[in-house]
């Protein structure tokens, strides 16, 4: 990576940082009047609720169901208003919250948790929510389940904020360590770890000081600390293995295939919570800036909650929202969006950028972490070239933004690639959906050419079969004189008898 770009990126976290002396506290966030959730089309799942019923806080709306996205629950107590399917697929409940949060949660396991296997572990986290909360959210059962009933050789727990815009790991280790430390522990033992390593920033000391104090209080076998480099983008998973395992990911493998696997921070926690408190993942710790007043909050948000709800006053016109942080790319405002697993950080109305075209600087290029090149990306996505972005190998994008905050024209590179793989993807299972189809038409076929074979050499059968019988039996003869020669046959067989009159 290069001075200047080096520099461009670094900018960004003494932005931050100017804002973070001293450390953002945890605040939580007012329920909102209404809680929205959006079931994406195709999705396999089982709404439980109806229109007009009153749920209470925690309690299941969609159950999960085995290999599908793990339940979701309400986030506050309130009445269902709203539960319908638009024409693309999507599923919206909504829930007009009451304001006495009512809540009731299963009741808690505690340390029970250390006699149950790996799979009830599984089947406990998936039907009460549980979702990476780095960003990714994928299902916590899911990812235990790829080791396929292996130990786990290390579970590396994700404590690296690399982008300087989300805190809200930073928060919850200073303020929660210690739930953190007991939803490691957790952790191990649902994926049979033999080794358990603990990722922080090599510039955070007070939350070294923080985690380690709590695993003097509450020590997790065979763990440790790792500091690695507080470098963009050394958070993201692949990366992170290498630097603080030392063991290299290989490209189009997962690390679950390696016997690795890993948590966020987040994560722990709400595995902590599930187990001590019975309570299901309905909320989380978002990052929240507001550039137009400078203000910087942790907010526990509840799922389902409005992003103009973030917005008070006139302090920002919601221009646009950008989501995972500062180093990544703006999306059109939505209003309607809401607050979901993912919403590890929200930055509403973010600085107006102008976009021109690609002077060919290369210094997209030179940032990639991946070591592709984005400007060809760019030539390929507009328009789509599906065999070239293969070629420059497209896929290997982690969408970390560091092309975006380099680019003096303002192009929004990772946008446009997320695009283009969203469209490849598409295409692809437009691909797969018509060779199916043909496979289905080539057997139905195949079916009924069998069939049509079948029946008329079973036709055969009995033609040859009949043919033969005629053969062999003697040709019909008249009626009439078969019952001649029958009445002369019987008339032989019977004895004669002598009509003499006997003498007088």
């Amino acid at each position: 990576m290069n001075t200047r770009a080096t520099k461009s990126i670094r900018s960004y976290q003494a932005r931050v940082d100017r804002a973070l002396r001293p450390a953002t506290p945890i605040t939580t966030r007012e329920l909102p009047p209404t809680l929205q959730y959006r079931i994406a089309p195709g999705s396999r799942h089982n709404i439980v609720v109806n229109t007009d019923e009153h749920v209470h806080t925690g309690q299941t709306l969609v159950a999960a169901i085995a290999d599908g996205p793990a339940s979701i629950h309400a986030g506050s107590s309130g009445t269902i208003t709203c539960k319908q399917t638009d024409s693309e697929g999507h599923t919206t409940i909504e829930i007009a919250t009451d304001g006495y949060d009512s809540r009731r949660f299963k009741q808690a396991i505690g340390d029970k948790f250390r006699s149950m296997s790996s799979v009830q572990l599984q089947q406990l986290f998936h039907h009460n929510g549980l979702v990476g909360l780095g960003g990714a959210c994928f299902p916590v059962a899911g990812k235990i389940a790829a080791l396929e009933s292996k130990p786990a050789s290390v579970l590396l727990v994700n404590a690296v904020e690399c982008d300087p815009a989300i805190l809200c790991d930073r928060a919850l280790l200073l303020e929660q360590a210690s739930a953190a430390i007991r939803g490691i522990g957790i952790a191990a033992h649902a994926c049979n770890a033999q080794k358990v390593i603990i990722a922080i920033k090599n510039d955070e000391p007070a939350i070294h000081t923080a985690v380690q104090n709590a695993l003097e209080k509450n020590p997790v076998e065979n763990s440790s600390i790792c500091k690695v480099a507080a470098d963009y983008p050394v958070g993201y998973e692949r990366y992170l293995f290498a630097s603080a395992s030392e063991i290299p990911v290989p490209e189009n493998t997962h690390p679950t295939a390696l016997g690795l696997i890993s948590f966020n921070v987040a994560t722990c926690i709400a595995i902590a919570q599930l187990i001590d408190r019975g309570e299901p993942l309905f909320s989380r710790v978002t990052t929240v800036h507001k550039p137009t007043t400078g203000a910087i909050q942790n907010l526990h948000i509840r799922f389902g909650t409005p992003l103009n709800h973030l917005v008070q006053g006139s302090d920002t016109t919601l221009q646009s929202v950008a989501y995972s942080g500062l180093i990544t790319e703006n999306l059109p405002s939505r209003r309607t969006a809401t607050i979901s697993p993912a919403s590890n950080c929200v930055i509403l109305n973010p600085e107006a950028t102008t976009q021109n075209d690609c002077i060919r600087c290369g210094l997209c290029a030179d940032v990639c972490p991946a070591s592709l090149q984005p400007q060809q990306l760019l030539t390929h996505s507009e328009p789509l070239d599906a065999k070239q972005l293969a070629r420059h190998q497209l896929d290997r994008c982690i969408e970390c933004g560091c092309c975006d905050t380099v680019c003096p024209s303002g192009i929004p590179l990772t946008r446009t690639f997320q695009q283009a793989m969203q469209a490849i993807h598409q295409q692809t299972l437009q691909i797969q959906a018509a060779e199916r189809a043909k496979q289905r038409f080539a057997a139905r076929q195949n079916r009924l050419e069998r069939q049509s074979a079948e029946s008329q050499a079973k036709l055969a059968r009995k033609q040859a079969a009949l043919t033969q019988r005629t053969k062999q039996s003697t040709p019909s003869a008249d009626p009439r004189k078969q019952l001649l020669e029958s009445a002369l046959r019987r008339r032989s067989k019977k004895p004669k008898t002598d009509n003499t009159p006997p003498p007088p």
